[in-house]
């Protein structure tokens, strides 16, 4: 619910959007929010990471297919 207001104060247009666009926008928004939370919660633990990336990426650039197929293809699986 927090996340929700704060979303809803800080992007206050997303009341003009499409079910799927307001959907979509809030989809992001919270990924964005939650790893600042997370980046933050770890800097606290003095924990420090030079990359950070979505696994979503390895889906839409078809690293995750493609290394199936690999795998199939050399009988791993």
């Amino acid at each position: 619910i927090e996340i929700g207001k704060d979303l809803a104060v800080k992007h206050p247009e997303i009341k003009d959007y499409s079910d799927e666009e307001r959907l979509k926008t809030f989809r992001q928004l919270g990924v964005d929010y939650e790893m600042e939370k997370l980046k933050k919660d770890l800097s606290d633990f003095n924990v420090h990471f030079d990359n950070w990336f979505s696994e979503t990426s390895l889906y839409e650039n078809g690293a995750i297919k493609n290394t199936l197929s690999k795998m199939k293809e050399l009988g791993y699986t």
